[in-house]
Formats: C-alpha cells, sequence, structure tokens
C-alpha cells in the first residue's frame, strides 16, 4: 500500500545518507593518502616526517586504529597507533597465521597488500576482527617509483568508528543501524536475533567498501540485504538501516 512504501522510500533515503557521509569520508582519506605516498616516493619528506605526518593523520580521525608505511618487502618504514590498537601487532598479521581463520588479519590484509601491489591501485581488505576483537578493515594505498611497486601506505579503521562518526545524528535517532559482512553476520549494531521477533525491521542494506567501482555503484545499490561485489569478487561491508512494520508486511517483502 502507499503508506508502506512512503516508509520503504524513507528507509531507502536514511540508508543513503549514511552511506554517502562513510563513503565521501573514506574518498577524501584516500586522496590524502595517496598525496602522502606521492610525497614519500617523490622523497618530498623523509621518515621522520613521513611518521610525523602518519601521526597527524592519525590522531584527527578518531576512526582509524593504525596507519602503517610498509616498504615492498614489508617492512615497516614509519606507523601511528591509536590506543585502541595493539603497536605489536604487524599491520599484515603474521605468516604462520596465515592458513587459519577465514577471516584473520593474516588473510585479509596480505591479501590486500598483494592485490595493491598487482593491481597498482587502492584497495580495501575484507572485515576481520583486531586484538581485542573489534571489526576492522584496512585500505591499501600502493607506492609506486616509476610503475614498480615500493610499498603501501596501510590504513586500518574500526567499523564502529565510522558508524559513530559519520552516520548523521538525525538518522541515528530515527534508525536502528547495523553494520553486516558478505555473509550477513552483523559486525556493528542491532544484532541478527532481532530477526526471530515477531517485528522484524525492513532493511536496506548498502555496500561500504571494496574498490573504487564498488565506491561508486553504493547509491545505486540500495536494495533488500543487498550483497554488493567487487569486480573481483570480494564482497563488500554493508551498512543497513532498520524501520519497523507489521508482520504482515515483512512476510510480504521476504516473498519479493
Amino acid at each position: 500500500n502507499e503508506e508502506f512504501e512512503r516508509e520503504a522510500e524513507t528507509v531507502k533515503r536514511d540508508a543513503e545518507i549514511a552511506q554517502q557521509q562513510i563513503r565521501l569520508h573514506l574518498i577524501e582519506n584516500q586522496e590524502q593518502l595517496v598525496q602522502l605516498a606521492r610525497q614519500i616516493v617523490t622523497r618530498e619528506i623523509d621518515a621522520d616526517e613521513a611518521q610525523r605526518l602518519a601521526n597527524t593523520f592519525g590522531a584527527e580521525r578518531p576512526e582509524i586504529v593504525a596507519l602503517s608505511w610498509l616498504d615492498a618487502l614489508r617492512k615497516r618504514r614509519a606507523s601511528y597507533h591509536s590506543v585502541l590498537a595493539d603497536p605489536d601487532t604487524p599491520p599484515l598479521g603474521s605468516p604462520e597465521d596465515r592458513g587459519r581463520a577465514a577471516n584473520s588479519r593474516s588473510r585479509e590484509a596480505e591479501w590486500a597488500f598483494i592485490a595493491a601491489r598487482d593491481t597498482r591501485q587502492p584497495v580495501y581488505s575484507r572485515p576481520f576482527k583486531d586484538s581485542i576483537g573489534a571489526p576492522v578493515f584496512q585500505t591499501h594505498v600502493p607506492l609506486l617509483i616509476g610503475g614498480v611497486f615500493a610499498g603501501a601506505l596501510v590504513v586500518e579503521y574500526s567499523v564502529e568508528g565510522l558508524m559513530r562518526h559519520f552516520v548523521p545524528p538525525e538518522v541515528a535517532r530515527r534508525r536502528a543501524i547495523s553494520v553486516l559482512d558478505d555473509e550477513g553476520t552483523v559486525l556493528v549494531g542491532v544484532s541478527e536475533s532481532i530477526a526471530a521477533a515477531d517485528e522484524l525491521p525492513e532493511r536496506s542494506s548498502i555496500a561500504l567498501a571494496d574498490d573504487d567501482d564498488a565506491l561508486e555503484q553504493w547509491a545505486r545499490d540500495v536494495r533488500s540485504r543487498a550483497r554488493v561485489v567487487d569486480d573481483t569478487g570480494r564482497p563488500a561491508l554493508a551498512v543497513e538501516t532498520l524501520a519497523s512494520v507489521p508482520a504482515a508486511v515483512r512476510r510480504r517483502v521476504l516473498r519479493t
């Protein structure tokens, strides 16, 4: 009916607003990281200056857990860590852990580093748990000297931090917000146990990030339980806004 359709449109609109704010912030950060990478490879700045800029960049952005400059051999040249980060944790994890958990730091961060090396483009990792069990993901910005890969800037984002600081307050007041991984597991926000309740919220999901193509598709991929996959087949995160609707309407939605 018309009332349901109007409510569905407002849910989509709120999802788009939340998505857009996070997307724009990630793009702005990526642009500044590309500039920093250019300064490093052209030797406009030395390691000490890079360390200072890394500290400033991270300190001004509460959603950033860590920022590292790695050379092509994965050696850390400069790094910043927030108070929530373990400075002893390698950005790419430990090689001996790489074959264990499917979504471990060692697997996901290493994949992103290799992808940035091979594509010569910024790459987003899939989400994984940090040392205290909080969901994070990374952006890898390659350092290129004459087209030759010379390392990467690796930024680690807190999923919860992005939600807290970049979902507009008016949207957060109207909606319960969740972030899902590619398998639909809640990373931050409302628990999936809500699904068992009689009043199941209507859902509108939008991809967060995996690569530039996925970023451009965000605004177009607003649909129920959307799972956006980038050109490499790597599923992205999803932002999900929830608005309670009657169970009878919920059953109709789930059938469509």
